[in-house]
């Protein structure tokens, strides 16, 4: 980097931003660390270098922009501003502070489970971009940024194209890079073989690359290495490479050997293909038997040899593996179901449950199939395959007309499971298939009937018929589980699934409280009904904690039953995601018990990594506890993958990244809400908050006008002391104090919740009356208290002795 040329910038002011110090230069621009004063973080900006500012350049770098903007993921730097500065285009991005992927490769010492975890966001965000249109085509290990806490994220979309556009530009310079050094669309060692010989690319060109970064993790060297670029780009176009290390398990080598195969056919045809066969492999167990890659040395001569040799045994034994497995499941299909065309089955690893024909023609037994579905949706998450799709976004297919094809290309599975259920008199009938989304065919089919006493039995039988069609890995205690004969009372069964249909209701109204009361109704008829069935006092304690987080009931009515609901939940069944997820609510919202709320999240996500009970209660612990943004982001992500057609999952990355003060990434998810869900209001309520955070006075105020017309006057306690907060912040005060009048005026029989009115005085200005609230809310135990610690709105208290002792007696970990 020339020193001299770069220092020219160092202290410029861009607007909001000053410019402090060079980190880096590439082939597109020069990198430097800057501050955002109006926000006081620190961002990165790219200038674009004055040699390139030509108009082909300057449309590449304007692509980039685009882009990286359009892309919301956790695993893809985020992207701030853009502009212009003296004739030179720049683009903000967040700063990352942990350096790049070269570095940590360099590090060395990593074992191939620690890389794997650490690239398959990187993997997952790649895969998001093709979904979206958009090939990277410049992956490399120093376009991977790594943060401090060991968490990746992707950079430089700049030779990133929209996958329908022309190819012109790029071909001609991929054609110039014969001669002209410098001028290349991607980096030689980590081109694909079809863009070295200037064919032009699609998504399994970013295969190639991230396999042959992936490659690199693994080994501590290059796969394609050579004395000249023209060395380097003929062994990308031509030869095979050296075998990973031997402490590289087989199963591991051969996706990073199809990854990097040389005809794009022969490749993961997506790399949403390549991040289900990475999270598959983390799942297995499978360790390592020592760390690799040590400081990036290359290997001897002797080692190539050992290693090929290695290598072409270990291919050797997997190919007659794959070889026999192929020929036992052909055997297997013929002799099953001899109507099934050999070998149409493709790998099933991630399942939806859709909703269930309800063949009684009884319309007032919808409650009872639906049950069956959660259910079936419940017992798959446990059985160890990647991702089971929450029942909140299947229903979106109720009645549909979509192939199977189209169902899995939204959900983002390869499995349906579809069928039926009858109900008469005391007998249940369940008929179950299980299809294909790649191939639209029905892999496995069978019909069950039991006594109504019985139909967790049933459950059981169709989810181990499944696990065992798809091969899925089952732990000792989930078999057992399986395994397991429990009846239930027919009568406190059926209480349990209305209140589930009520709960369903309710959540999906998010604004009437009867609905819920209703539903507590339900569950407590449960479990007087059968004291003996842990689900239901898992779903009464869960009822119970909404009622207080929503601002409905005082905590003192409802939180020590949540919590006697939990523990009878746990102590009925410890292996029980569900209660677990109940305690974890109870311990952390409540109890402010932050050691117990951690070990029980834990242990839910254990037990069930797909339970968005969990995951939610883990964000929010890893938002406002812990403040570890991004682990939330990332939890946020996994709530979004397995229920993504679930309004409440799209918020939840809006949420996390306006309480970790990430406000235009907040704003640009909070429209793509209002776009995706124009009648929920918590795409404008954010969209106010992060708009008021900014100062952004108009916008704030629509967005606010926005949230209340949604309520059409409905009484809902928080995104009303919201706008008010908002509105106050942005100096409409007038109209704040008139929503805080509202508010200080409840319906009869309404709980007024201390934390959300306190911070609506903050909002106006009115510290002593915020200080006020503050306290009752300690006294009351308002669970909503546990925002004070990322509360943006109340940072103008954070400097007084009594916010200091309010804080201080919810023991907040340091």
């Amino acid at each position: 980097m020339d020193r001299s040329r770069t220092a020219v910038l160092t202290g410029q002011r861009l607007g909001a931003y000053e410019v402090q110090m060079p980190l880096g230069a590439g082939g597109m621009g020069v990198v430097y660390r800057a501050l955002d004063t109006n926000l006081n973080r620190p961002v990165a900006i790219k200038f674009l270098s004055e040699e390139l500012a030509t108009p082909t350049a300057r449309r590449r770098f304007q692509r980039e922009a685009q882009s990286a903007s359009s892309l919301n993921h956790p695993h893809i730097l985020t992207v701030y501003d853009a502009g212009e500065f003296a004739g030179r285009q720049y683009l903000v991005t967040e700063f990352v502070d942990g350096g790049t992927l070269r570095d940590w490769i360099q590090r060395g010492g990593h074992e191939w489970r620690q890389t794997i975890e650490l690239l398959i966001g990187i993997a997952d965000g790649l895969a998001t971009a093709h979904e979206a249109g958009i090939l990277h085509r410049d992956i490399k290990p120093e376009n991977v940024l790594i943060t401090k806490s060991g968490y990746a994220k992707l950079a430089d979309f700049g030779l990133a194209k929209l996958a329908e556009r022309s190819d012109q530009d790029d071909a001609e310079t991929v054609t110039d890079l014969r001669t002209r050094p410098g001028a290349v669309v991607g980096t030689a060692a980590y081109m694909s073989p079809e863009q070295a010989k200037a064919q032009g690319a699609d998504p399994r060109s970013d295969v190639f690359s991230f396999g042959a970064v992936l490659y690199e993790a693994l080994a501590g060297c290059r796969a394609f290495a050579g004395t000249s670029e023209v060395d380097v780009l003929h062994a990308v176009i031509h030869d095979a490479v050296p075998p990973l290390p031997p402490a590289v398990p087989a199963p591991l080598r051969v996706v990073v050997e199809k990854a990097l195969e040389k005809s794009p056919a022969d490749r993961f045809q997506s790399m949403r293909e390549l991040v289900i066969d990475l999270r598959r492999l983390i799942r297995s167990g499978e360790e390592p038997d020592r760390a690799i890659g040590k400081r990036g040395q290359p290997p001897t001569t002797a080692d190539l040899g050992k290693r090929r040799r290695l290598g072409t045994i270990a291919i050797a034994v997997v190919v007659v593996l794959i070889v026999a497995g192929t020929f036992w499941r052909m055997r297997t299909r013929v002799s099953s179901d001899p109507q099934q065309p050999v070998g149409a089955q493709a790998a099933i690893r991630s399942l939806a449950v859709l909703p269930l024909e309800n063949l009684s023609g009884d319309a007032t037994q919808d409650y009872f199939v639906e049950g069956i579905q959660d259910g079936l949706t419940t017992d798959l998450a446990r059985i160890g395959i990647d991702k089971v799709i929450a029942k909140s976004s299947t229903d979106t297919f109720k009645g549909t007309k979509k192939s199977p094809t189209e169902i899995g290309r939204e959900l983002g599975v390869d499995g349906l499971i579809t069928g039926s259920v009858m109900r008469a008199g005391m007998r249940v009938q369940v008929t179950a298939q299980l299809v294909s989304t790649v191939t639209g065919g029905v892999v496995w089919a069978n019909r069950y009937e039991r006594n109504t006493g019985d139909v967790l039995t049933l459950q059981n039988d169709v989810v181990s018929a499944i696990a065992s069609e798809v091969r899925a890995t089952l732990s000792p205690e989930q078999s057992a589980r399986l395994a397991s004969t429990r009846r239930v009372d027919p009568v406190a069964y059926d209480a349990y699934l209305k209140a589930r249909s009520m709960w369903a209701r309710f959540a999906n109204s998010a604004v009437d409280p009867k609905v819920l009361d209703a539903a507590i109704a339900q569950y407590e008829q449960a479990v007087q009904l059968d004291p003996t069935y842990a689900p239901a006092y898992a779903g009464l304690s869960m009822s119970y904690q909404t009622a207080s987080q929503g601002s409905w009931h005082a905590p003192k009515d409802t939180f020590p039953k949540a919590r006697a609901a939990a523990l009878k939940a746990v102590e009925l069944d410890e292996q029980l995601a569900a209660a677990h997820a109940a305690l974890a609510g109870a311990l952390l919202w409540y109890d402010w018990n932050w050691t117990g709320a951690d070990r029980e999240i834990k242990r839910a996500l254990q037990l069930n990594p797909d339970s968005v009970d969990a995951l939610a209660a883990s964000e929010v612990y890893l938002t406002l506890i812990s403040g570890d943004a991004d682990g939330a982001a990332r939890t946020s992500q996994r709530i979004l993958d397995v229920d993504p057609l679930n309004p409440f999952s799209r918020v939840q990355p809006v949420w996390v990244s306006i309480f970790s003060h990430r406000y235009d990434e907040s704003i640009a998810k909070a429209k793509t809400l209002v776009e995706l869900s124009p009648g929920n209001l918590m795409g404008p309520w954010f969209l106010s908050a992060a708009y008021a955070a900014k100062k952004m006075k108009p916008d704030s105020v629509a967005a606010c006008h926005r949230v209340l017309e949604l309520l059409s006057g409905a009484f809902v306690m928080q995104p009303i002391a919201a706008c008010a907060a908002n509105l106050g912040a942005v100096g409409e005060v007038d109209e704040a104090r008139n929503l805080l009048q509202r508010l200080d005026h409840p319906p009869q029989g309404v709980w007024i919740d201390p934390e959300p009115m306190g911070t609506a005085y903050a909002g106006v200005g009115d510290p002593a009356r915020a200080l006020e609230w503050f306290q009752r809310g300690i006294e009351q135990r308002s669970p909503n208290m546990i925002y004070l610690k990322a509360e943006w709105m109340v940072d103008p208290l954070r400097a007084d002795v009594r916010f200091q002792n309010v804080l201080a007696q919810m023991n907040f970990p340091r």
